[in-house]
C-alpha cells in the first residue's frame, strides 16, 4: 500500500465503515496522536503499515482506507 494513502487516512476523520474493530480502534488511537502532534506523522504511516504487514486477518480492510 502506498504511504500516501495512509497519510491521507490519519490525516482525514473519514469513516472506516466495514473495517476490523482492531484496524478502526489503531487508526482511531493513531488518529488523536497526530493531531496533537503532527510531528509524529511518519512514526505513525509506519506503525500502520507494520500493523497491515504482521495481520493477514487486516488486509480486507485496505479497501475501506
Amino acid at each position: 500500500m502506498n504511504d500516501a494513502v495512509f497519510r491521507e487516512t490519519l490525516t482525514s476523520s473519514k469513516d472506516l465503515g466495514e473495517a476490523s474493530l482492531a484496524t478502526k480502534i489503531l487508526v482511531a488511537n493513531l488518529r488523536r496522536e497526530v493531531s496533537g502532534q503532527p510531528a509524529l506523522l511518519d512514526q505513525a504511516v509506519s506503525s500502520l503499515s507494520a500493523y497491515f504487514a504482521k495481520h493477514q486477518f487486516a488486509s480486507k480492510d485496505l479497501a475501506a482506507l
